[in-house]
């Protein structure tokens, strides 16, 4: 019979070393798919498949805007009756 220490260091061995095989494997084939990248012949600055997002920010008291907006503390029962209103009005918020 296998002693159960035994076996379960077997396991956590095996699994390590699948871990850093497959960690080789993938960084590997990232390197091979990067050095076969066809160049563009378009000067591409910037991120080629994102757009960069820049949040809106709204003016606070002391830059010169108004009055931040007052939010009234409300109870999740609260919240749940207003948006089941809403729905039945057929206007989803």
């Amino acid at each position: 019979m296998v002693d159960i220490n035994a076996l379960l260091s077997t396991i956590i061995l095996v699994a390590f070393v699948v871990t850093v095989v497959l960690a080789i494997g993938s960084y590997a084939a990232y390197k091979l798919r990067e050095r076969r990248r066809p160049v563009s012949t378009m000067a591409v600055e910037g991120p080629v498949f994102f757009e960069r997002f820049y949040p809106h920010r709204r003016p606070s008291p002391e830059r010169g805007g108004g009055e931040p907006p007052q939010h009234k503390a409300r109870s999740v029962g609260d919240a749940i009756a207003d948006r089941d209103r809403d729905w039945s009005e057929g206007a989803p918020s």
